[in-house]
């Protein structure tokens, strides 16, 4: 999740992670603050809604999931503190190191790398402070999406050329190790941040989990990375959207307009309900060029909610969703492109 821009506002929700084309039980919350990014810019985000709005009206329970609890409010949702990401990057370096300890005394294989990153991150985020990685719940779920499309791609016809994927918004690397520990052994993922702070972590986050070769880190903006392979020539069979929130939207149309889409292509675009980017929405359900499913969840990070038949609901969470797209233009023309 990149941070949000100043039109955009939360809203929150019980959720549970089902498929479904609507909203429910929807409560708004207004807040916002003002937090610093990493290179002194700011951006506008919206408020945690346990800390700044009326309970949640759904029937709802805590699912058996407190990992949580430990975690310090001020370190909670939409929290954001100078250093934390060099923190994190901190302790992956050191669970991977003490994983790797007794290991190498026995003379036994050290453990999976990309397992323990990827454990090491979200015991962080979980339990010392919240980030806006895609998280482990919403991780599995682009973690289907990306095997299906490999899947498909496997058995197409036309295999002669390598899986290509694109991630818009690297931010410190996590969703970046998840995508490429799926992908095939040729494929390459080009991973998109402006950031210069966030790409050098994240460099170093993929670099632990054993991926360099297969990912190529852009510190450039979406449009700079389309224009990029637009000049290639490098169509794209898989893209994972999660970087500003306002441009989620333009990033989709200029890779349409530039032709980078393959068919069957799968895009895939994180935090589609918590910040209502319903232009995104409306374009990938009626421009006839997708055929699209809303999959709902938690935001990353924060609890999620079981839906129960009776009982008044007293649970606070912020419900999120992904919205999986994949490309086939042949469906029909698109309109107004």
């Amino acid at each position: 999740m990149a941070r949000p821009s100043a039109r955009l506002v939360l809203f929150c929700m019980c959720g549970v992670l089902i498929l479904r084309p609507h909203d429910n039980c929807l409560h708004r919350s207004t807040a916002a603050a003002y937090a610093p990014t990493s290179t002194g810019r700011r951006a506008s985000v919206g408020l945690f809604a346990a800390q700044a709005a009326a309970p949640s009206t759904c029937n709802a329970k805590m699912a058996p999931d407190d990992r949580a609890i430990g975690r310090a409010p001020e370190f909670g949702p939409f929290t954001f503190h100078s250093g934390t990401e060099q923190q994190l990057l901190e302790m992956v370096k050191e669970r991977l190191a003490v994983a790797s300890a007794p290991a190498a005394t026995r003379g036994a294989a050290p453990p999976v790398a990309e397992a323990e990153v990827l454990s090491a991150i979200d015991d962080f985020c979980w339990h010392r402070h919240w980030m806006m990685n895609v998280g482990d719940v919403k991780g599995a779920i682009l973690d289907e999406a990306v095997r299906q499309r490999v899947a498909a791609f496997s058995t197409s016809v036309n295999t002669n050329r390598s899986f290509r994927a694109l991630e818009l918004g690297t931010y410190v690397g996590y969703s970046t190790v998840r995508i490429a520990r799926l992908l095939p052994p040729s494929a390459i993922l080009i991973s998109a941040d402006p950031d210069r702070v966030w790409q050098g972590i994240a460099s170093e986050v993929v670099e632990l989990a054993g991926y360099s070769g297969r990912v190529e880190l852009e510190r450039q903006t979406a449009e700079q990375v389309t224009d990029m392979l637009r000049k290639k020539g490098a169509g794209l069979d898989f893209v994972f959207i999660d970087h500003d929130k306002a441009d989620y939207l333009p990033s989709l149309v200029r890779l349409e307009r530039a032709g980078l889409l393959n068919p069957g292509c799968t895009v895939v675009a994180d935090n589609v309900k918590i910040f209502r980017i319903d232009d995104y929405l409306h374009h990938v359900r009626t421009s006839g060029l997708y055929k699209s499913q809303y999959v709902e969840s938690s935001l990353e990070y924060t609890p999620l909610l079981d839906y129960v038949s009776s009982g008044p609901g007293s649970s606070r969470s912020i419900a999120d969703a992904m919205e999986i797209s994949v490309y086939a233009p042949s469906q029909r023309a698109p309109k107004n492109r």
